[in-house]
């Protein structure tokens, strides 16, 4: 699995009354995961891969979807060490 930094843009809401200011200004964030999947749709981040190989047990923790049409830069980072 590769490790990459992600640059993407945001989408944002006002909740509740607010005076008419326009819309709300771009939100710009990083990212940082292992990239589990990655395709014309986006790019799928996982913060923190299990190494033991225990049938059942779960994988993968905390996964992050960012659509294709957010994403304004992938920077990789690494490979993942270990087995």
């Amino acid at each position: 699995m590769d490790i990459v930094e992600v640059e993407w843009e945001d989408s944002h809401t006002i909740h509740g009354w607010h005076a008419d200011s326009g819309p709300p200004s771009s939100l710009a964030i990083r990212s940082v995961g292992y990239v589990q999947r990655d395709d014309e749709s986006g790019i799928v981040l996982v913060e923190s891969v299990v190494q033991d190989d225990k049938p059942g047990l779960a994988k993968l923790g905390c996964t992050m979807g960012i659509p294709r049409s957010a994403i304004r830069k992938v920077t990789k980072l690494g490979l993942k060490r270990g087995k």
